[in-house]
């Protein structure tokens, strides 16, 4: 019943779509198949998922993405949107990009700059850090996890300014220290992985905004589908 009902909403969609002249370009099912893949880490990740849950290949997710742009066409007709409107939509849209680096940080705070230096020696002769921190770092916090702070963002203003400012030169693996803390402490630090921005931006036509503002005041488009079966 469910393949049935899927079978003929399509049927009646590409009737009434092409009974109101209405097309669907290479550019709109781009940014609809983009839009799906921004929640993802990469495109493979999506269409790798797609495929293993739900047996969709590229070419079926193509078909999906053009059959829904159809439908919200056709629920969106009549509906006016002006220029303005679409100009501040994609500049809202434009906005909302913005992320962070983060790196996942793991580090060991002493005393005194001769303990840190003692623990970057230890860690030069072999040891590992993780070992290090649990023995040495007087952070009760991370030390008992071997020293780890979890993801922290680049911007993160618990953290301290000076250890930040040089973790944004590093790369994964990379131990830095002693650094001297404005708290009068010292630390040694590794950078274990970095997370580069993924950014949710997806660069927006005009027709999509327009399309997109529309929906809102539509009905749903389930009902539009229900109606359309009758029609035809």
């Amino acid at each position: 019943q469910e393949i049935l009902l899927q079978m003929l909403n399509r049927r009646v969609v590409a009737m009434e779509a092409q009974a109101l002249h209405l097309g669907v370009s290479e550019q709109e099912i781009d940014e609809n198949l983009q839009e799906r893949i921004s929640g993802y880490s990469s495109p493979d990740a999506f269409y790798k998922e797609m495929s293993s849950q739900f047996g969709l290949s590229r070419q079926d997710l193509r078909e999906e993405s053009k059959y829904q742009i159809e439908l919200e066409k056709i629920a969106t007709a009549h509906i006016q949107v002006s220029d303005e409107q679409v100009q501040q939509y994609l500049a809202q849209n434009e906005q909302t990009s913005d992320q962070k680096r983060q790196y996942e940080l793991a580090w060991i705070k002493t005393d005194d700059e001769e303990s840190a230096s003692e623990a970057v020696q230890r860690i030069q002769n072999g040891e590992t850090f993780a070992n290090v921190a649990k023995q040495v770092s007087t952070d009760g916090f991370s030390s008992e996890k071997g020293g780890a702070l979890g993801w922290i963002d680049d911007d993160d203003p618990f953290q301290p300014a000076e250890m930040m400012k040089v973790v944004h030169t590093m790369q994964p693996g990379d131990i830095v220290g002693p650094l001297k803390l404005a708290s009068g402490s010292y630390a040694v630090v590794q950078v274990l992985d970095i997370r580069q921005p993924q950014s949710s931006y997806v660069e927006m036509s005009p027709e999509t905004a327009k399309r997109k503002i529309a929906l809102e005041r539509a009905r749903p488009l389930s009902e539009i589908e229900q109606e359309l079966r009758k029609k035809y």
